[in-house]
């Protein structure tokens, strides 16, 4: 991978999926698409609730349960992001977008990951592998302020799995 990181800034409210039994609902597994295990704190973050849902149902591969599962608004406000949904960055950073979004081999992905968060990179924004249109933010936590910069938000509960349509759909507030 060569080039120089490009970078930008990147502010909004996006969601993230969190089982119930977690001790830290920040954190994702040990190993994602753009970190592995020892890459560093990480957070896996979609653009709406129901590209979350995708993307974990997707993960779990028919072992979604519902009911073992929240969702959680994330406020980002980030100053250091790059957005691997243009061609351009992906070129200067020499990447193809096919390395990126490819469900079964992470590694180009994940060497991209531990390249930009070693730079001090905050965040990679990408096109949603399971959700055609949206996109998704890993957040690099060691590189963020909380509070300043990301801010997790209330739980809500899913209630009903099947309805993907509209904006909140299928989720209500957790108790």
């Amino acid at each position: 991978m060569e080039g120089s990181i490009p970078t930008g800034s990147f502010h909004g409210t996006y969601y993230r999926t969190l089982n119930k039994a977690s001790k830290d609902p920040r954190l994702s597994g040990p190993y994602g698409r753009f970190h592995t295990v020892g890459d560093g704190d990480t957070t896996y973050t979609g653009e709406t609730p129901q590209t979350c849902e995708k993307e974990i149902r997707a993960n779990l591969k028919g072992e979604f349960v519902p009911e073992a599962w929240q969702i959680m608004s994330v406020e980002l406000a980030l100053e250091r992001v790059v957005d691997v949904r243009k061609g351009s960055v992906r070129r200067r950073l020499g990447i193809k977008k096919t390395e990126i979004l490819d469900p079964k081999r992470l590694e180009r992905a994940q060497q991209l990951g531990r390249r930009v968060r070693r730079q001090g990179v905050q965040g990679i924004i990408y096109e949603s592998v399971r959700d055609p249109g949206r996109t998704n933010v890993v957040v690099f936590l060691e590189n963020v302020v909380e509070g300043v910069h990301i801010r997790f938000g209330d739980r809500k509960r899913l209630t009903n799995a099947q309805s993907v349509e509209g904006d909140e759909a299928g989720w209500g507030r957790g108790p």
